[in-house]
């Protein structure tokens, strides 16, 4: 469960205004995919500092240690749907043990991001108070507190979130400019008897921290450190009986299906960044060229049969964007490119 938990979490974007800000507008849509790898130096991580204009440098972040991938799926289509409210909006599919499949539930509005709750192989967990994880707008110095419990009134939670800085994040997988922090602790307490009162001997106690690093009209965290600890008390004393970290990056977030797009042919895109005209070469021809928002909306679309290109972004407004390309063969590559 705690495994679930530390993810659950993970999926809000970000949107530029005059500083990082993130809206309800460019929550993923439903077929997109995320690709993560898990760093195995995750004990050594230190979160940095707080405030406006930081540079966090985590370029030598091993991530050979694991990966992951989950899916954003239509929430009527999944096993544990029924347990839910029917309002629920997002849900997210996450690979688990021997193939099995566990399902986090969201509702989003334009006012808020709240999660529901989880349908695992052996846990359904399902809040009647839910879990609120974003307000809209959020940006810089923005914070909240919420609480939650669920629908059997043995887990009650806590959560204080706080966007408490924002600058520039450097990765393996990149430099990335006008990125937003986003600071949450999350505190609850499950109850292991039915004597629900304030003695601390009745229940588990769970202390969640999490940083999460956003990048504007990104649909998931470039970068996120979780940890979670889990203790009991006996006759007044605490005992620690667990501690859980992950330390994630964001390595691969666009799919316009549920399946994961290759790159398996070699191009050549330049200059990028780039003004007005974007220059393609290939080692193969290639038949359709897609220009998509970081949500997967298709902006641009061409028709070639040429293994040159020359695209126009003229029309296009400065941002960041996914060019993917197709060759006669159906073979895809995609390329992020950075318009200004």
């Amino acid at each position: 469960m705690k495994q679930i938990l530390l993810f659950v979490f993970s999926f809000l974007t970000a949107s530029l205004i005059a500083q990082p800000v993130i809206s309800s507008n460019i929550i993923a849509p439903q077929g997109y995919t995320y690709k993560y790898s898990r760093s195995s130096n995750v004990n050594n991580f230190n979160a940095g500092s707080t405030g406006a204009n930081v540079t966090w440098n985590y370029a030598n972040i091993d991530t050979t240690a694991g990966s992951m991938i989950q899916k954003m799926v239509k929430p009527d289509t999944t096993a544990g749907f029924s347990d839910f409210p029917n309002f629920i909006n997002r849900a997210i599919e996450v690979d688990g043990f021997l193939g099995s499949k566990s399902y986090a539930y969201s509702y989003v509005t334009n006012l808020a991001f709240e999660f529901y709750g989880f349908k695992s192989i052996s846990l359904n967990q399902v809040y009647t108070n839910p879990s609120k994880q974003l307000q809209f707008p959020f940006t810089f110095n923005n914070q909240f507190t919420d609480y939650y419990h669920d629908a059997d009134s043995t887990y009650f939670g806590k959560t204080e979130v706080k966007a408490d800085a924002y600058g520039t994040l450097v990765l393996p997988t990149g430099t990335f400019t006008n990125v937003l922090r986003v600071n949450v602790k999350d505190n609850y307490r499950e109850f292991t008897s039915w004597d629900f009162d304030d003695n601390p001997d009745d229940s588990t106690m769970y202390e969640g921290q999490y940083y999460r690093w956003y990048q504007p009209n990104s649909v998931a965290p470039l970068l996120e450190y979780s940890k979670l600890v889990s203790y009991v008390y006996y006759l007044g004393t605490r005992y620690n009986v667990d501690s859980v970290k992950h330390l994630v990056v964001n390595r691969n977030v666009l799919s316009t299906s549920l399946e994961e797009v290759e790159n398996t042919f070699n191009a050549f895109v330049y200059p990028n960044p780039s003004g007005n005209f974007l220059q393609i070469s290939a080692a193969t021809n290639i038949a359709k060229i897609e220009v998509a928002d970081l949500n997967g909306k298709i902006l641009k679309e061409e028709f070639i049969d040429d293994n040159q290109a020359k695209l126009n972004l003229e029309n296009l407004a400065v941002g960041t964007y996914y060019l993917k390309m197709i060759t006669t063969a159906n073979k895809q590559r995609i390329v992020r490119i950075v318009h200004y």
